[in-house]
């Protein structure tokens, strides 16, 4: 917002003091701009306003990079999650040849899920699609590494919350539920093991669970960063589909404002022109 501050300042001094001008990207008749300042001065607010919409809702493309790499492989939203002893062919933030992993989508768009851990050295968490914090799980968790049912609620839940769970709430739809798995004494097959003993499923069927499916993906080349859609059109594309998808969050109504004077609002398509493509 620095340089959108700048430039409305500047334009005030101008008005006032046309020498302002003197060596300034704005030209000013008379005191007052140019058309062709008024138009740069738009396009500047506009790159200024695009660049800390950027910022701030990166986290969230991230986290679409993370699902839609799983999509990749033919993991669906809702059906499973997929683990892997991660290596050379998993392209992804933070990852390391070490720890195997396991994530997915945990969808409450049709109500609460439960995550089920066993006993274990487990490292898991629950993000929100914003990449906002829903709950930790296993060793940093409530649970303590000693297993134990965690319930996800959807945005707004009003429902009964049963006993017996560590509850989290989300703001969103779709979560990430991300696991690691501690290789004791370097038995990667036994830790592969422990994440296929955990269970993710609704709490309609806490009482016949129906878990997901577990997909290994650790022999398969999958991309899970936002890395091809950083620096083009796709950003402002994929950032445009979750929104539609998403529910608004309250404490974001400034930066979807922001959004919206670029095109991007929920429920309005977005047709950037040839202009603002560039």
């Amino acid at each position: 917002m620095i340089r959108m501050t700048i430039v409305v300042a500047g334009l005030a001094i101008a008005l006032i003091n046309p020498a302002f001008s003197q060596g300034s990207p704005y030209s000013f008749v008379r005191g007052y701009p140019t058309p062709e300042t008024t138009q740069r001065v738009r396009e500047d607010a506009n790159f200024q306003g695009a660049v800390t919409a950027y910022r701030f809702w990166y986290p969230m493309v991230s986290t679409e990079g993370i699902f839609d790499g799983n999509r990749s492989v033919g993991i669906e939203d809702g059906k499973a999650w997929g683990i892997a002893a991660a290596g050379p062919r998993q392209v992804g933030f933070t990852l390391n040849s070490d720890t195997p992993y396991g994530s997915g989508v945990v969808d409450v768009s049709n109500g609460p899920m439960v995550i089920e851990l066993p006993p274990g050295a487990f490292i898991g968490l629950v993000n929100d699609h914003h990449q906002g914090w829903v709950m930790d799980m296993g060793l940093p968790g409530p649970d303590k590494g000693r297993g134990g049912k965690h319930l996800i609620l959807p945005p707004g839940y009003t429902g009964r919350v049963p006993d017996g769970y560590q509850v989290g709430r989300s703001r969103s739809l779709k979560n990430l539920f991300a696991i690691r798995a501690l290789p004791i004494g370097g038995d990667i097959a036994k830790t592969m093991d422990a994440l296929r003993a955990v269970k993710v499923y609704t709490l309609a069927t806490a009482g016949n669970p129906q878990p997901l499916q577990i997909i290994d993906t650790t022999e398969r080349a999958m991309d899970s960063s936002s890395l091809r859609w950083e620096d083009n059109i796709q950003f402002w594309e994929i950032l445009s589909r979750i929104i539609q998808d998403e529910p608004l969050v309250a404490s974001f109504l400034p930066m979807y404002g922001l959004l919206s004077a670029l095109g991007v609002e929920n429920g309005e398509p977005f047709n950037p022109d040839a202009r603002t493509r560039v």
